[in-house]
């Protein structure tokens, strides 16, 4: 797992691999899965890693997402 600063905002930004592939996923909350791949949030009332940012829309499975 990586954790990347930026300049404007200092929140962690956490990237890994996406467990498979991801279509118009920007903004949608994402977690690990048991494999430690991160995938998209399914059902009502997870607790999410966070929401995947503007760039991740799409994404192929193996990819890098943050």
């Amino acid at each position: 797992m990586n954790y990347y600063g930026t300049v404007i905002n200092d929140s962690p930004t956490v990237a890994g691999e996406a467990a498979a592939a991801l279509t118009s996923a920007e903004y949608l909350a994402a977690k690990f899965d048991s494999d430690g791949k991160i995938v998209v949030c399914s059902t009502a009332g997870e607790l999410p890693l966070g929401l995947l940012g503007a760039e991740e829309g799409t994404k192929a499975a193996g990819d890098t997402v943050s």
